[in-house]
């Protein structure tokens, strides 16, 4: 599929970087129409206001409009496709989602920014990600300092600081990529979560802690069991509770904590513990996203910092 924006995807919001042209485009083509967010601030000389699901045209093309409120309540993604066709698309993410990394959280929540950056990580794997700005290589250095034994990050980097040393760009990624090594999509996982401070301990295997992700589902999925709810004794020790409320004994002796530190029998576990094991994973992740965010924010200014100190140092003959 080949895309060619058009400028009636100019506005993703308000702001001067993104719709700062907007009136000079309207008087020069005043049957444009311009297209923004219903939602937030005023976008200067919007004609049509869109919100979450709304569908428009544009010559062949077809897009569909996503809400993704956080880094503006009225921030917008723009997914375009060819009409009739199914299958990947190309979407258009302003400041939510940048190539290994996303906007900072200026209007809205860490849920609502949760929310936001999950709906695009449910599109089609292969649709491509045209961001706001060209922020790529400093997002994975930031990525690699937290993450830096995924190689998925290094060979990424490496990429982005070859293209943009030759002045091409790194845009656009695919949302697959942007899941393998964008930190802010990854937030589930135990080396981010233990950057950031908020890895939960969920369960106790061979003595040791293991992260929340070896007994929590994800998506309405057990990774351990089944998806009727089954969970080896592993995670959940020697004795657990059917879905009666009672409880079912597995074999071996019990550790510090009541739990089991041999391997059982699967047994079942309660329906309202799979939505309390879920509810926990959800606020790990929101709070896991939050600290990242803010830590990421203080990765920039202190590279800033060093930057500038490097800068003046030479003035003056110092060498870092």
């Amino acid at each position: 599929m080949r895309v060619v924006p058009v400028p009636v995807l100019n506005d993703n919001y308000s702001y001067l970087d993104h719709a700062g042209g907007n009136k000079r485009l309207a008087q020069h083509l005043p049957q444009l129409e311009i297209v923004g967010g219903a939602d937030g601030e005023p976008i200067p000389a919007c004609t049509r206001s869109v919100r979450d699901g709304d569908r428009l045209e544009v010559g062949e093309l077809e897009v569909r409009c996503l809400a993704t409120p956080y880094h503006t309540q009225g921030h917008v993604c723009f997914v375009v496709q060819e009409k009739g066709r199914m299958g990947p698309a190309a979407v258009f993410t302003g400041d939510v989602l940048f190539v290994g990394g996303c906007g900072r959280m200026f209007a809205g929540t860490p849920e609502q920014m949760h929310s936001s950056l999950h709906t695009l990580a449910g599109l089609l794997p292969e649709s491509l990600v045209y961001c706001g700005h060209e922020y790529t290589v400093a997002n994975l250095e930031f990525a690699a300092a937290i993450d830096g034994s995924n190689p998925a990050v290094l060979k990424k980097l490496k990429w982005a600081k070859r293209q943009r040393e030759q002045g091409l760009p790194t845009v656009p990624s695919t949302i697959q990529e942007e899941l393998e090594y964008n930190p802010f999509l990854r937030c589930r996982e135990p080396a981010i979560q233990r950057y950031c401070g908020t890895l939960p301990t969920a369960a106790v295997q061979g003595g040791k802690a293991a992260p929340a992700e070896t007994c929590l589902p994800k998506d309405g999925h057990d990774p351990v069991g089944t998806d009727d709810g089954q969970l080896g004794s592993a995670a959940l020790g020697g004795a657990a509770l059917q879905q009666d409320g009672t409880q079912q004994e597995g074999p071996g002796e019990e550790a510090a904590g009541g739990l089991s530190s041999r391997e059982g029998p699967q047994v079942q576990r309660p329906k309202a513990a799979l939505e309390r094991a879920a509810g926990a994973d959800e606020r790990a992740a929101i709070e896991t996203l939050a600290e990242l965010r803010r830590r990421k924010d203080n990765f920039g200014v202190s590279a800033k910092l060093v930057t500038a100190a490097v800068t003046v140092g030479g003035w003056f003959g110092w060498a870092p």
